[in-house]
C-alpha cells in the first residue's frame, strides 16, 4: 500500500477518518448527510485542498537532487542541505450550516492527514468568508423537501395533466403507471440587480430571493426529449421549509400567477363554447385573457406510439427507424465487421506512479493527478524531459446558457461545477468509452453523500493517431534522396462527466513533440423544450419530434493554466501580424506596388493589457482591436541555442463570444466574468487559486467569486483591490506581469443550435473545446526528431537497387538492404539478411524480427519481402496487404499490390522513388510470376516483395 501523492486525490481511508474525526467535534453538531434535514448542519463535499506552491515546489526540487545523488548523478562533495518536510496533506470540507444563526455556508481545513487532529474555518474566497443562506449549494436535503412541495404544488393540475398530455401525470406514489411524468431543475435560482452606478452587488451578500423553476418530462428512455411544456416556480427563500410556496404557472405559452390559476383557467377553456369564447362568461378564470385561453383550448399532447418514441433511445434500429433484430440484445449481430482496434506490440510504453494516480515514463512525460467533486480532474507537476511546463491545470468551470420560448428556458444559466462535474464520473466502459488496453484508475468522491468509490473512472492509454507527425519524402535532384518520418502518437488521459443530460468526454493530451492539448467534446441529451411551430417558428431551435425541440446555447469551459515556461519567472508576448507595402522596384517591375506580411511584437505589462477580449482587444483598451495575433508565454531570461526566448504558445482550437450584456445591464454576468475574456493573465496569488466557485451559481449576481476583481491590482497584504470599479471598467490594469510567476486563465466555447442530428444524443464529431500550448523555440529543433520512433531510409546506389531487385527476383526474400547498404554488393549483402533471418526464427524477417536480431532501429533496417506464407497468415488475421502509391505516376510502374510485411516499418515497391527520365529497376514481382497474397488467394507464390525506398543517390 503506497502512501499518497502531494496532489493524489483524497483516498477512501482519508475520507472515512475525516467524517470520524468532524462528527466527534461537538462545536460542528453535524448530522449525517442521508439523515439531513435542509436546515441541519451537514457535509456537503470533501476535497484535498493542494499544497502550498512554494513549499511543495521546494521539496519536490529536493526529491528530485536525492533521487539524482542516488543515482549517481552528483558528485559533489558539498552536504546536502537540511532535508524538507514533505507538506502536510489537508482536506477541506464544505459545510451547510443550517443551525447557525444565521444558517449560512462555510469552509474547514482539516489535517493532517491520514489521521486528522484540527480543524479551521477557511474563507470560501479571496473576497467572501462565507456565504448567506440564499447561497447555499443544492443538497440531497434540500431535494427532499423540494420533492415534498412539488407533490402539493402539482396537485390542482393533475386532471388538466390526464387530459393535455394524453394521460401521462405526475404523481409521487407512482399510480401512474407507464404514463408517469418527472421533474427536472433549472438554474440559476435567481436574478439580481444590475451594478448599476459603476458599483458592484456586495459579494456573496444578499436580501433576495431563491427562486426555483421546474419543468416536466415523459418518463420514457431519453426523458430529456420529451417535455411537455409545464412549467412550474418555487420560493425556498425562507430557512424554515414550512413557509416555502409554489409560484408562478407555465403551460404552452401562457404564464399564471399560480397552478390554482392554471387550473382554473384549464377549466374555463374546456366550458361550452358560448361560455368559452367570452372571458367574462361563467366558469371563466377571473382576469384570463381571451388570447391566453384560446391557446390552453387548442393545447393538446398526445401520447407518442413505441416507433415515435424510438428517436431519443439508444435502441438498434434501421434507417427507417424500425427497430431491428439486435435491438432485444442490444448488442449488434455476429456477422457484422467489427470496427479496428488498438495493438500495443511490446506492452505498454507507460507506467502509473506508484500511489496509481500518476503517468510517468511516456517518451518524456510526467504528471500527478488531483481531483475536485465540483470541476473534476487536475493535473499537477507536469514535465516533459525532466522539466516542469506546468504546475498546475485544471477546469475551473463550465457554462451553459440557454434560450427559449419558456421561463425555464430562457433563464437557465448553468455553472456546471455546482452540480457536481467531479462527481459525476461513472464507470468508463473498455472498448468503447476508452480503448481495451487502456489503464484504470478508480476515484473516492464524497459530494452529496458520505464516501463513495467510482471503479474505473479515469482511463490512460497511447492513442495512434494515423497520421505522421513529422514526414518527408526527399527525391533526388540538389540533395541526398530519402524518407524520414516519425509516426503521431499520444498518450491520452481521459475522463467523462454526465452531469444530468450532458456528458463531457474530457481528454488531456501529451503529444511526442512537447504540445500539450486538452480536448473537451460534448454529448449526451440537448435539454429540450416543447414546441409550437405556430407559435415560435425556428426561433429558438428546431424540432426533432412533432412537440419538442432542441433550443440554442452556448458551452463555455474555463481552464486554469499555471505555466512554469523554464522556470517560474515568466513574460506574455504578443506576435500580430501587419501588413508591409514594398516598394514596386524591388519585386517584378513595372513599378506596382507589392504588399507582404510581417511582424510586430508586443510585450504587455499589466494584467489588463494581457487580458483579451473575444474581438482580440485588451481590457486595458477594450475599444483597441488588433489583428491576427499570436499568444505566447515565454522567460524572457531563457534563450534556446538561437538566441529566441524559449516559451510556450497557446492556441484555441475552437472560440464562440459570451454575447450577454455586462454587469452594468446584466447583474448575473458577474458570476461569470470569465467568460468576456478569451484569455486572461494574471500574476499568481496563493490566495486567489480559482476564478470561480461552485456556490456562483444559485445567485451570480452576488458571486463568491467575481473574476473581475481577480484581475484589479492587489493591495499590500497580497489581495486584490475590491474596488466599486464596474466589471467593465479599464480603471485598474492589474498588477505586473513582466518575469513574474504567472497564470493564464483560459476560455473556449461554442454555440450549440441543436437540429434534428442531436437525436438522441449530440455526437462528439464537432470541434472540441480546448486549446493547445506549443513549444515555440523552447527547444533547438522539434523535440519529436529525437523520439526514439523516428525512421530514417536513406537513398540507395543503383548498384544496391540492382542487387535487392537481383537477390528478389532470385527468390531470396530474406535481402536486407541495410546489410546492402553496408557492404556496398549484393554478394555481401545477402548473407547478413539470411543470419539475420536464421537468428530470428522460422518465417519471414519482419522489423521487429530484425531488431530482436541485432539489426534493430538505430540500424535503419528496412526489409525487402515477407513470405508468401506470412502473407497468407496477415490475409487471415484480416490484415490487408499494403498498397503503394508511387510519386511519379508516369514514368514508374505500379504493382497491383505488395504483401503485408509483418512490421511498422513503411514499405515501398523497389521502383517507386526513382527520378524521371531514367530507367527505373524493373519492379520485383511485375512480371507474369504471380503477385502478392490478397485475402489468402495466390498464398505460396507470392513473390511481389515489399522493399525501402530505391531509387539512385
Amino acid at each position: 500500500m503506497f502512501a499518497p501523492g502531494l496532489f493524489d486525490p483524497l483516498t477512501m481511508d482519508e475520507m472515512l477518518a475525516v467524517y470520524a474525526f468532524l462528527f466527534s467535534q461537538p462545536a460542528l453538531n453535524l448530522t449525517p448527510i442521508e439523515a439531513a434535514d435542509n436546515n441541519d448542519n451537514f457535509v456537503a463535499w470533501l476535497q484535498l485542498q493542494p499544497p502550498n506552491k512554494q513549499q511543495a515546489s521546494a521539496w519536490l526540487e529536493q526529491q528530485d537532487q536525492l533521487a539524482a545523488a542516488a543515482s549517481g548523478g552528483n558528485s559533489s562533495s558539498v552536504p546536502p542541505p537540511p532535508l524538507l518536510p514533505q507538506p502536510p496533506r489537508t482536506a477541506l470540507a464544505m459545510l451547510i450550516q443550517g443551525r447557525q444563526h444565521p444558517p449560512r455556508v462555510a469552509q474547514i481545513a482539516v489535517g493532517p492527514l491520514p489521521q486528522p487532529s484540527n480543524w479551521s474555518y477557511v474563507p470560501l474566497s479571496a473576497q467572501v468568508d462565507t456565504a448567506g443562506w440564499l447561497q447555499r449549494p443544492y443538497s440531497g436535503p434540500e431535494a427532499n423537501r423540494v420533492a415534498l412541495l412539488i407533490n402539493s404544488a402539482a396537485a390542482p393540475l393533475v386532471p388538466l395533466m390526464k387530459e393535455a398530455f394524453d394521460g401521462w401525470y405526475y404523481d409521487p406514489g407512482s399510480t401512474c403507471g407507464s404514463r408517469c411524468l418527472v421533474y427536472s431543475l433549472g438554474a440559476p435560482f435567481g436574478a439580481g440587480p444590475a451594478a448599476a452606478g459603476g458599483s458592484r452587488v456586495g459579494p456573496g451578500s444578499t436580501d433576495g430571493k431563491r427562486w426555483l423553476w421546474i419543468f416536466f418530462y415523459r418518463n420514457l428512455e431519453g426523458h430529456h426529449l420529451h417535455t411537455v411544456g409545464l412549467e412550474l416556480q418555487l420560493d425556498v427563500s425562507t430557512e424554515d421549509p414550512a413557509g416555502w410556496a409554489a409560484g408562478q404557472a407555465w403551460l404552452g405559452g401562457t404564464l399564471w400567477p399560480s397552478p390554482q390559476a392554471l387550473a382554473a383557467a384549464w377549466n374555463s377553456s374546456r366550458a361550452n363554447s358560448s361560455s368559452a369564447n367570452s372571458s367574462s362568461s361563467n366558469g371563466s378564470a377571473p382576469g384570463a385573457d381571451a388570447a391566453a385561453l384560446e391557446l390552453l383550448r387548442s393545447f393538446h399532447l398526445p401520447s407518442p406510439d413505441p416507433k415515435d418514441a424510438l428517436f431519443s433511445t439508444f435502441v438498434p434500429r434501421s434507417a427507417d427507424g424500425t427497430p431491428t433484430a439486435a435491438a432485444a440484445g442490444g448488442v449488434p449481430p455476429a456477422s457484422a465487421p467489427r470496427p479496428p482496434l488498438q495493438y500495443e506490440p511490446d506492452g505498454r510504453r507507460f507506467r502509473l506512479s506508484a500511489s496509481g494516480l500518476g503517468v510517468e515514463g511516456w517518451m518524456g512525460w510526467s504528471l500527478a493527478l488531483g481531483h475536485s467533486p465540483t470541476a473534476g480532474l487536475s493535473f499537477w507537476d507536469v514535465r516533459f524531459r525532466g522539466e516542469r511546463l506546468l504546475w498546475e491545470l485544471s477546469l475551473q468551470e463550465a457554462y451553459a446558457g440557454y434560450g427559449g420560448p419558456s421561463p425555464t428556458q430562457a433563464h437557465t444559466q448553468y455553472l456546471d461545477g455546482h452540480w457536481g462535474m467531479g462527481a459525476a464520473y461513472k464507470e468508463l466502459a473498455a472498448g468503447l468509452d476508452c480503448p481495451s488496453n487502456a489503464a484504470f484508475m478508480d476515484l473516492p468522491v464524497s459530494f452529496n453523500s458520505g464516501p463513495q468509490l467510482t471503479r474505473n473512472a479515469v482511463c490512460v492509454f497511447e492513442l495512434s493517431l494515423g497520421q505522421p507527425l513529422l514526414r518527408h519524402w526527399a527525391d533526388a535532384g540538389g540533395s541526398p534522396a530519402y524518407y524520414g518520418a516519425v509516426p503521431g502518437s499520444v498518450l491520452v488521459l481521459r475522463s467523462i462527466s454526465a452531469v444530468y443530460n450532458y456528458d463531457y468526454v474530457a481528454d488531456l493530451r501529451l503529444h511526442l513533440d512537447g504540445s500539450i492539448e486538452v480536448a473537451v467534446h460534448t454529448t449526451g441529451y440537448v435539454q429540450s423544450s416543447w414546441y409550437s411551430r405556430a407559435q415560435q417558428g425556428s426561433t429558438y431551435g428546431y424540432p426533432y419530434s412533432p412537440h419538442n425541440s432542441g433550443t440554442i446555447h452556448d458551452h463555455l469551459l474555463h481552464w486554469k493554466v499555471d505555466a512554469d515556461i523554464a522556470g517560474t519567472p515568466n513574460s506574455i508576448r504578443i506576435d500580430s501580424v501587419e501588413l508591409q507595402e514594398r516598394p514596386g522596384a524591388e519585386g517584378f517591375g513595372g513599378g506596382a506596388p507589392w504588399f507582404s506580411k510581417r511582424m510586430a511584437q508586443s510585450f504587455p505589462d499589466s494584467e489588463g493589457e494581457a487580458t483579451l477580449l473575444w474581438n482580440g482587444s485588451s481590457k486595458a483598451q477594450p475599444d483597441k482591436a488588433h489583428g491576427p495575433g499570436l499568444f505566447y508565454i515565454i522567460n524572457a531570461n531563457a534563450t534556446n541555442r538561437w538566441g529566441s526566448a524559449r516559451g510556450y504558445r497557446l492556441q484555441h482550437t475552437y472560440s464562440t463570444q459570451q454575447v450577454l450584456p455586462p454587469a452594468d445591464k446584466f447583474g448575473n454576468s458577474q458570476g461569470f466574468a470569465w467568460s468576456k475574456y478569451k484569455v486572461a493573465v494574471t500574476a499568481r496569488r496563493e490566495a486567489e487559486p480559482a476564478s470561480s466557485s461552485s456556490l456562483n451559481q444559485p445567485l451570480p449576481y452576488a458571486p463568491i467569486v467575481n473574476f473581475d476583481t481577480l484581475l484589479e491590482a492587489s493591495q499590500p497584504d497580497g489581495s486584490s483591490n475590491n474596488s466599486s470599479s464596474s466589471s467593465n471598467s479599464s480603471s485598474s490594469s492589474g498588477d505586473s506581469i513582466v518575469q513574474q510567476d504567472l497564470v493564464l486563465w483560459v476560455t473556449s466555447g461554442l454555440q450549440h443550435l441543436p437540429g434534428a442530428e442531436d437525436a438522441p444524443v449530440t455526437p462528439t464529431s464537432g470541434p472540441a473545446l480546448g486549446f493547445w500550448l506549443r513549444p515555440f523555440n523552447y527547444f533547438d529543433e522539434s523535440a519529436a526528431a529525437s523520439q526514439p520512433d523516428m525512421v530514417y531510409i536513406p537513398a540507395l546506389t543503383r548498384q544496391q537497387a540492382e542487387a535487392a531487385a537481383a537477390a528478389a527476383a532470385a527468390g531470396d526474400h530474406t535481402f536486407s538492404l541495410a546489410a546492402a547498404a553496408a557492404n556496398g554488393s549484393a554478394a555481401n549483402g545477402t548473407a547478413p539478411g539470411r543470419a539475420a533471418a536464421a537468428a530470428a526464427g522460422a518465417g519471414a524477417l519482419s522489423g521487429l524480427a530484425a531488431s530482436q536480431a541485432g539489426l534493430g532501429r538505430d540500424d535503419m533496417i528496412a526489409l525487402v519481402s515477407i513470405t508468401g506464407a506470412d502473407a497468407l497468415t496477415a490475409a487471415r488475421r484480416g490484415i490487408q496487404p499494403h498498397v503503394g502509391v508511387p510519386l511519379r505516376q508516369q514514368c514508374m510502374p505500379r504493382p497491383a499490390s505488395v504483401p503485408f510485411n509483418g512490421s511498422y516499418a513503411p514499405t515501398f515497391s523497389a521502383a517507386w522513388a526513382v527520378p524521371p527520365g531514367t530507367q527505373p529497376v524493373a519492379a520485383p514481382g511485375s512480371g507474369t510470376g504471380g503477385g502478392g497474397a490478397v485475402n489468402g488467394s495466390g498464398a505460396g507464390n507470392a513473390t511481389t516483395p515489399a522493399g525501402s525506398i530505391a531509387t539512385y543517390g
